[in-house]
């Protein structure tokens, strides 16, 4: 006697598929092996200085956009690779914005590790650092923080999924209705393991993997990330 698939549910080979996951426009996206090498740039920030640094920083960029011309598609500039669709003008006037807000050098120290060490990171344009840093600390600040934001119920975790979000509710893309009872999102901050930061934590998770969903699937570069980052570690372990 044959099985009975679920009611809803697709069956493909040998795997039963849910409704929400068989439907063509949404995309299977894993937070660690494919989102968190496109958040790390911010990962970097927070950690190297704090949680409002990389707010400002990614705040800076989306009032930024609403100046330029209208792009072909919504970017979600907290993802590294939405940079590699603009202009050099456009990467130009973030520089701008950046240096006149005192973030730039904060921005060049905070993410070096990523523009020294990884040759097609989306954002090399920001520039080194004004001061050599030694190798082995880039590799070690970069391990610190992939371990730390890959643990997505840990607050440098969850503010990544908040940088997801922030950054459409920002730039004008997403409106949330005023029936909606939200949490404060500043207990993720202050204590996540309380019931207001629990429910803040989970609400930024939720919204920020609905979006990702069924948005286009970011490209190759979480591949090329995680292949160069077993070489470098690898090397270094060999020192």
């Amino acid at each position: 006697m044959p099985k009975k698939v679920l009611p809803g549910y697709v069956q493909r080979k040998k795997k039963l598929i849910s409704p929400l996951n068989a439907l063509d426009n949404i995309k299977s996206i894993g937070f660690v092996d494919d989102l968190l090498p496109e958040l790390l740039w911010l990962g970097l920030i927070n950690d190297h200085y704090d949680y409002f640094v990389g707010r400002d920083v990614l705040e800076s960029v989306t009032t930024l956009e609403k100046s330029w011309p209208k792009l072909e598609r919504p970017l979600n500039f907290s993802l590294q690779s939405s940079y590699k669709e603009l202009s050099d003008d456009q990467k130009s006037s973030i520089l701008v914005a950046w240096a006149e807000k005192g973030l730039l050098e904060k921005v060049q120290y905070a993410i070096a590790p990523l523009v020294l060490l990884y040759d097609d990171f989306a954002l090399r344009f920001v520039g080194p650092p004004s001061s050599v840093v030694p190798e082995a600390s880039l590799i070690d600040r970069l391990e610190r923080v992939v371990s730390s934001a890959s643990d997505r119920y840990s607050t440098p975790g969850v503010m990544l999924y908040g940088a997801l979000f922030m950054n459409n509710l920002m730039a004008g893309r997403m409106h949330i209705s005023q029936e909606i009872d939200l949490p404060d999102f500043d207990a993720v901050i202050r204590d996540i393991d309380s019931a207001e930061g629990k429910r803040a934590a989970s609400f930024l998770r939720a919204s920020a993997m609905a979006q990702m969903s069924f948005a286009s699937p970011p490209g190759d570069w979480a591949d090329r990330f995680w292949a160069r980052s077993y070489e470098l570690i690898s090397c270094g372990a060999k020192q």
